[in-house]
């Protein structure tokens, strides 16, 4: 293929909701989902504890003092979501990436995306992971770092072609295999 004409281009913003579904769907939700498993986990065991030692010692007082941990994590929780988007937001409103608007261009070999700010070439071989949601694709250049490209923008063939760009590593093969 020739260097000089892209294979295909789209563009993007980084809005304020597109950084939002960025960092949830390469970052928080797995982080958040621990927290709920670990929170329930612990809630559970706190309660089937705090059961069978009223039961035991005949007194129903322990139970609801176990009570306390659940309500404490059904506060927590949630507060500590909103936490980290009140910080994402800070990082996203004093970023130079604020609204930018992204040219990317997709050649045979590697991607070229072009903002006001400069311009990043990226060979496909050196992707960090290649995320892809129902909505968008994140092209991740590094572990926090990456292109977003909404789904709307591409014809099937250019969403196949980024599928098969992806890094190959257990998740990806597996969900080659389905399709």
């Amino acid at each position: 293929m020739d260097e000089k004409n892209p294979l295909f281009e789209t563009e993007t913003v980084c809005s304020w909701e597109e950084y939002l579904r960025y960092n949830k769907a390469v970052s928080l939700n797995k982080q958040r989902r621990v927290q709920w498993i670990v929170a329930a986990a612990i809630s559970a065991v706190y309660v089937v504890g705090g059961a069978f030692a009223a039961y035991y010692c005949q007194t129903w007082r322990i139970f609801f003092i176990t009570l306390i941990m659940p309500a404490f994590f059904a506060v927590w929780l949630p507060f500590t979501g909103w936490l980290a988007r009140h910080k994402l937001r800070k990082i996203w409103e004093s970023s130079a990436k604020k609204d930018e608007q992204v040219s990317l261009r997709f050649y045979e070999s590697f991607v070229e995306g072009c903002s006001a700010i400069g311009e990043t070439r990226l060979d496909y071989e050196k992707i960090h992971k290649i995320v892809e949601t129902p909505t968008h694709f994140y092209i991740m250049l590094s572990q926090i770092e990456g292109f977003i490209v909404p789904k709307a923008s591409l014809t099937e063939q250019q969403a196949a072609f980024l599928r098969e760009k992806a890094p190959q590593t257990k998740k990806n093969k597996k969900k080659a295999q389905k399709r």
